[in-house]
């Protein structure tokens, strides 16, 4: 049998990490932390990628990180990498919060 991944959550959509003291903003400010869970229905490993958009530019048609050569090409948003995160979970609901203090 192949190992499945159910019930995923994650309590906030948008969050950060708590590497400062707050500041006073006028919009909503983004949640510190964030919650997982999910159910496994055998022992596995589970890989976790967390990824941010930046701005870029756009060069033959892929958005690249801006340079000096390509500082006058139109605008895009490009999807990194920011870290991974590999659990090895048992048959059951694993639960786990992510704040960096």
């Amino acid at each position: 049998m192949r190992p499945r991944v159910s019930g995923a959550r994650q309590s906030h959509s948008r969050w950060r990490e708590g590497n400062g003291l707050a500041k006073l903003t006028k919009r909503t400010p983004v949640t510190i932390g964030t919650s997982f869970s999910f159910t496994l229905n055998e022992q596995s490993s589970v890989s976790l990628a967390f990824t941010q958009r930046l701005s870029g530019r756009k060069v033959n048609g892929t958005c690249r990180a801006q340079g000096k050569s390509n500082r006058r090409k139109p605008a895009c948003k490009r999807t990194v990498t920011a870290g991974t995160l590999l659990l090895t979970g048992l048959p059951a609901t694993l639960r786990f919060t992510i704040v960096k203090r």
